[in-house]
């Protein structure tokens, strides 16, 4: 098994952004909020390359509870004002609608 796996459920913030690099590859990045066990949000993009996922990732709207699979991805560039930027992002390898999944949150951890 891979080391690098995340899982993550939370709430779409905006629709999914779906973009045409050329005549048969399409992306798509989704932006979604995570609350911790603490109660302090967070935003988190996933994205994937892979079409038949990107288009199914389409029909996503913002509100609605997504469940992500998928790599953690390092990017590091430097601005047009020089200043070196950093994100950490998911490179979804798996997308599906969570809105019939159930948590429960252990205690004791």
């Amino acid at each position: 098994m891979d080391d690098n796996h995340v899982s993550l459920i939370g709430v779409l913030d905006t629709d999914t952004v779906l973009r045409i690099t050329d005549s048969t590859t399409v992306s798509a990045e989704l932006r979604l909020t995570h609350t911790d066990l603490n109660g302090q949000s967070i935003s988190i993009t996933a994205t994937t390359t892979d079409t038949e996922l990107a288009t199914l990732a389409g029909t996503f709207r913002q509100g609605e509870r997504v469940h992500i699979d998928g790599a953690l991805v390092q990017q590091i560039w430097v601005d047009i004002h020089g200043a070196r930027r950093e994100a950490i992002t998911i490179h979804a390898n798996r997308i599906r609608a969570a809105a019939d999944i159930t948590l429960t949150t252990r205690r004791d951890a």
